[in-house]
């Protein structure tokens, strides 16, 4: 699949962004997951990269690296609950259902 060739090719690139982005989470409590089970197409925002990202264990978010739109936090309580809703934020990312706050206020 070249989507997932590209981003194996920017792979280092791609993994100092996000260290410098997760750097801004509070304690390292957000946790980056790259599944190659999820395609995920480019932020409908910016066109930016999007990562599957869960805080605290207990929910998920699709979240650009770029302009931090995100999708709907999606809570789970077991791995078989996290598997479906990992599906579910990938599915409304790709669908262009974000979040995206305006930063003017």
């Amino acid at each position: 699949n070249a989507h997932l060739t590209s981003i194996r090719a920017a792979g280092s690139k791609f993994t100092t962004r996000m260290e410098k982005f997760l750097g801004k989470s509070s304690k390292g409590e957000m946790d980056m997951e790259i599944n190659p089970n999820y395609i995920l197409e480019d932020c409908p925002i910016c066109r930016g990269s999007g990562f599957v990202a869960h805080e605290g264990g207990w929910n998920v978010q699709v979240e650009c690296i770029d302009c931090s739109a995100h999708t709907v936090y999606i809570a789970y309580e077991n791995e078989e609950e996290k598997v479906a809703a990992e599906k579910q934020v990938v599915s409304l990312w790709n669908m262009g259902k974000v979040i995206k706050q305006d930063s003017s206020g």
